[in-house]
């Protein structure tokens, strides 16, 4: 710890960092590789062997100082830890229209299955119909 000569404040090299006031300092060497990863919280979650709302918090730390470092956000903007992947933007053949498509899980019938059919539906967030799409073609 330091301590400022003029107000005799105690600081140290974690103030006014993420790692300031966090109870889990043992997982930061763990975290800052997983940060510019595509992954769910909870699979982050399980690597560090802590609950997905822990990772969730030093996520949003580390985006709130990130922003204060660089405020044009370029730094900010490749923490990818817990994103949810966009909508695929897709035609819709009910309005003809070029919309995002919600996936809505897998098409399958009554005598065939999923994994026989290789469809993956989708909802227009234009038209809230529903369309169905080859796995190939995705």
């Amino acid at each position: 710890q330091f301590q400022c000569r003029a107000c005799a404040r105690l600081y140290s090299r974690a103030t006014r960092t993420p790692l300031a006031k966090m109870l889990r300092k043992d997982i930061a060497y763990g975290i800052l590789p997983l940060l510019s990863q595509h992954r769910p919280l909870a699979d982050a979650a399980d690597r560090l062997d802590t609950t997905p709302e822990v990772i969730k918090a030093w996520v949003t730390r580390f985006r709130e100082w990130l922003l204060v470092l660089d405020p044009a956000g370029n730094y900010e903007k490749r923490v990818r830890l817990g994103l949810k992947a966009p909508w695929p933007v897709m035609d819709c053949p009910h309005c003809l229209k070029q919309v995002e498509a919600r996936p809505h899980g897998f098409k399958r019938t009554r005598k065939r299955t999923a994994a026989e059919l290789k469809r993956r539906m989708f909802r227009c967030t234009g038209c809230n119909g529903f369309f169905d799409v080859s796995i190939d073609a995705l």
